[in-house]
């Protein structure tokens, strides 16, 4: 940062409890949004090992069958 820009922002002015209420809410909900993202992809990637496991078995024993 600049010395001017320093000089030029001012601190926030402190929040109403009101207001620091709806601001920790949000927090909670972006927060959660973030988890519940990661939990679907942690299950999109269980369900693609378990069917990659599936086929690679399904591929074993067919290519023993024609051996």
């Amino acid at each position: 940062m600049r010395v001017h820009e320093v000089v030029e922002s001012q601190p926030a002015a402190p929040k109403t409890p009101e207001q620091q209420r709806v601001a920790a809410l949000q927090r909670q909900k972006d927060t959660a949004a973030l988890a519940l993202k990661a939990e679907r992809a942690r299950q999109k990637r269980t369900r693609l090992q378990q069917q990659q496991q599936r086929i690679q078995k399904q591929l074993s024993s067919a290519a023993s069958i024609n051996s």
